[in-house]
């Protein structure tokens, strides 16, 4: 744990690699210890108690990379590309985060310049492919070395895009951006994100968990501009985003069942089956269509429990009939 004099600014880590990356923190990153239930602000004197922390807001500093298997520390050394500045291994299952400081940081606010950022990325796509590592990693929250949880080593270095791009060869087609709706790049991001959500909300049990997966999307879809987004914008857009399918998550996440309550045919079935398919599907929503206008015609008398369990009967049978096949043509 570091103590609250550790934590003053004008205070050594004991590393000179690790006091320029607590130089590098702003004022209130964002910060957890545990990325599932959320991240909060805190000032970066308390900040660097935690596991994780916020980098590279309006400044990248740093191109993080997340290696998710064993031996990834040493990772660098099979690609053959240069030591990173900090590499950050969890002593739990070797997996680690690869840090390359930046000499020149690049501005990723709409105030910076298109062409270092494009460069930028195309570099780290090239990194990442040589690393292995996670495409789906964007480099804002990272674990934190100046935590002692992790096993952290360091080499006093840092580098210009230029030195890095001679270890690599930068890949094809990096430059495939979002493109902005009318409207402008906040509601790009919502439209984007509203589509995404509609189709995994259900696939959380916890709001907590939910808000910081949209958080991590919107955060990937915000990377895809030319110019992304300041936190703030990433951060309303998120929460609007969050709360409003959260609240109507019943109604989200399936698809159209229809009166035969099925799963859509398979768009992967041979072109015969997917017929045969088709036509006994048609075959019983014929039958249904006879069953409810039996009942619409039922306004005009009374209709007894059990007509309506003999109607259900039908559906049950006509529903196991579709799910299990005819046996007598399979035969």
């Amino acid at each position: 744990m570091i103590s609250k004099q550790a934590c003053s600014d004008n205070i050594s880590f004991g590393d000179c690699v690790l006091d320029r990356f607590y130089s590098h923190l702003t004022n209130n990153p964002r910060c957890t210890d545990d990325l599932s239930k959320g991240i909060a602000k805190q000032w970066r004197g308390n900040a660097a108690r935690y596991r994780y922390v916020e980098l590279n807001q309006r400044l990248c500093y740093y191109l993080v990379f997340d290696i998710d298997f064993a031996m990834a520390s040493i990772q660098w050394e099979v690609a053959n590309l240069p030591p990173p500045t900090i590499i950050i291994s969890n002593p739990e299952n070797a997996h680690a985060h690869l840090f390359y400081e930046l000499r020149a940081p690049v501005c990723t606010t709409e105030r910076g310049r298109l062409k270092p950022l494009k460069y930028l990325r195309a570099v780290y796509e090239a990194y990442r492919i040589a690393l292995n590592a996670d495409a789906g990693y964007v480099g804002l929250i990272a674990k934190n070395p100046l935590n002692p949880f992790w096993r952290v080593h360091t080499h006093n270095v840092d580098y210009d895009l230029e030195e890095l791009c001679e270890w690599v060869e930068l890949p094809s087609g990096i430059d495939a951006r979002v493109e902005e709706n009318s409207l402008g790049r906040n509601s790009t991001l919502f439209d984007s994100l509203r589509k995404w959500a509609y189709w995994n909300v259900n696939k959380h049990n916890r709001y907590d968990a939910w808000r910081m997966e949209i958080y991590r999307q919107a955060d990937r879809i915000n990377q895809l501009f030319s110019s992304p987004l300041n936190i703030n914008e990433l951060d309303s857009t998120a929460d609007s985003v969050a709360k409003g399918t959260w609240q109507h998550r019943d109604q989200l996440g399936t698809y159209r069942k229809g009166i035969l309550r099925l799963p859509p045919i398979a768009g992967d079935l041979p072109e015969d089956e997917g017929n045969a398919e088709r036509k006994k599907r048609m075959s019983m929503g014929a039958n249904l269509n006879q069953i409810a206008r039996h009942l619409n015609e039922g306004f005009a008398f009374d209709v007894s429990p059990a007509l309506i369990e003999k109607l259900l009967e039908q559906v049950k049978a006509l529903r196991l009939d579709l799910m299990q096949g005819d046996d007598s043509e399979a035969g």
